[in-house]
């Protein structure tokens, strides 16, 4: 599997940083913090570390099982659709597609870890509306939109169409009755999310920690407001990121779309509880989208929040074409009535390999020893060059510095410290947060053995005037990596 050989990037190796010292002891938004996440992936992160190790590897096993599970949730939906078929599709799309290398598949960051709960609360809600009505699974469905939050604030799309859905379904049979059932059921769901979120709130309050972990929402609103892009890169981002990955699967699903708005009237007025389910999967998709493109910033690992939705649309679109066939067609073969689906299937996953082309031809020459491990990560992955260049930087300082020493790293390279297993002289990794959580200035109150200085991402490309000066006054440049430059301090020379 070749996610087992890539170095860290910068988004997984800042989390397992934080977990690593979540494991030691120090809770999160104390000694170090995240800047605008909640802490889900963190403690997360730390749970699977607690369990099988400190290594990058730990996560991608996990994951691995987590997408399987995820995928037979995606099955559950499509039974409770009466569409078996298409839920198999579905879950074969889901998996393959969300290992794809152009969406960051192959790395583990939160997208990969929260698609479970996020999917969990439709296959929740889909019990609701198959005669399997129980205060339980209006609670769970509480519960795992919760959790889906504590992974970022904004993954409350599937809880938001489940909503929708429910107030629909009052709608059409309203009565005195069902109006009391309605605020029963909803008092039972926010009962799951004060089972989650109450006591998470308490740890931090106990802890004294409590309007830093708050500080998230507030560097949230800052994260989603420095693209310059205009509102409707929204919508228009996370399409191009999954066109990009498979343009065919993509087409597919907004036919499946577009279909099912069109004979929604009718699929309710004939069956209301497939009507209302299929009114949560579009619902769910859209505003998968609009929660992948709300920051405006184009990152491909959003995109993978829409596949679990739209995996369900084309493989239920799919299933559905087969399915006209058997009846229009009746005297056809066998193999003529399925020689259709079966070719679309093979388009979709055949669009997903040719897209990923590079990057398996890539692997194949390394397993072949054709080329070396090195040469695979730099020029057949999407981020391989840069991951290795703070792979290598954090190899450099390793050597070059002792376990109690501190780091500087004012660049998007935040994984070094993970890597090198040396501590960050700040409480953020991330350059442009800094100045957010307090002085600039403590990041020198350590006096870190190291400073790492290069291109702060998307934020800050110039070098701030307290970091200039500090530079000058205490550090010599040493070596330079790549565009990246390690400055050594005076005092802490070997």
């Amino acid at each position: 599997m070749p996610t087992f050989v890539l170095p860290i990037d910068n988004d997984s190796g800042a989390n397992a940083y934080h977990a690593r010292l979540i494991i030691q002891g120090e809770p999160l938004y104390g000694t170090h913090h995240p800047a605008h996440h909640l802490p889900g992936i963190y403690y997360t992160y730390a749970l699977i570390f607690k369990m099988l190790g400190d290594h990058p590897n730990s996560l991608q096993a996990t994951l691995i099982f987590l997408i399987w599970i995820n995928g037979l949730v995606i099955i559950k939906i499509g039974d409770a659709l009466k569409n078996h078929s298409g839920g198999v599709f579905a879950a074969v799309f889901f998996v393959l597609i969300c290992s794809m290398p152009n969406l960051l598949g192959d790395t583990a960051e939160i997208e990969l870890f929260a698609n479970l709960p996020i999917s969990i609360v439709v296959w929740l809600a889909s019990l609701q509306w198959n005669n399997k009505k129980s205060i339980y699974v209006f609670i769970l469905i509480g519960v795992f939109s919760a959790i889906s939050f504590l992974f970022k604030a904004v993954y409350l799309h599937s809880f938001a169409a489940v909503g929708l859905a429910l107030t629909l379904d009052f709608l059409i049979n309203f009565k005195e009755n069902n109006f009391y059932d309605f605020l029963k059921n909803l008092l039972f769901i926010f009962l799951g999310w004060a089972l989650v979120l109450v006591p998470v709130f308490l740890y931090f309050y106990f802890e004294g920690l409590l309007p830093r972990f708050l500080l998230v929402f507030k560097l949230g609103s800052m994260h989603v407001s420095i693209s310059d892009y205009p509102w409707y890169f929204t919508l228009i981002f996370p399409l191009l990121m999954v066109s990009t990955a498979n343009l065919i699967f993509l087409i597919i699903g907004l036919v499946g779309v577009i279909k099912s708005l069109i004979y929604f009237p009718r699929t309710l007025a004939t069956n209301k509880k497939s009507g209302i389910l299929q009114f949560v999967i579009i619902v769910w998709a859209f505003l998968s989208i609009i929660v992948a493109g709300f920051s405006r910033h184009y990152f491909p690992h959003y995109a993978l929040l829409i596949i679990p939705p739209l995996s369900l649309l084309v493989g239920v679109e799919i299933a559905e074409w087969s399915n006209r066939i058997n009846n229009y067609f009746f005297n056809l073969s066998p193999f003529k009535k399925y020689i259709f689906p079966v070719t679309l299937v093979l388009v979709v996953i055949g669009n997903t390999l040719y897209s990923s082309q590079s990057y398996i031809e890539g692997y194949i020459k390394y397993r072949a020893r054709i080329i070396s491990l090195t040469e695979f990560v730099s020029n057949y992955t999407l981020y391989g060059k840069i991951n290795l260049v703070a792979q290598d930087i954090a190899f450099y300082i390793k050597q070059n510095s002792n376990p109690q020493d501190t780091i500087l790293t004012s660049t998007q390279l935040a994984q070094i410290c993970y890597l090198a297993n040396r501590r960050s002289s700040v409480d953020v990794l991330w350059p442009r947060y800094v100045s957010q959580l307090g002085s600039p200035e403590r990041a020198f109150e350590t006096k870190p053995v190291y400073v790492v200085l290069g291109p702060n991402f998307q934020y800050d490309e110039e070098t701030r005037e307290w970091l200039y000066l500090e530079l000058e006054k205490s550090y010599d440049f040493e070596i330079t990596f790549d565009y990246y430059r390690l400055y050594r301090n005076h005092t802490n020379k070997n």
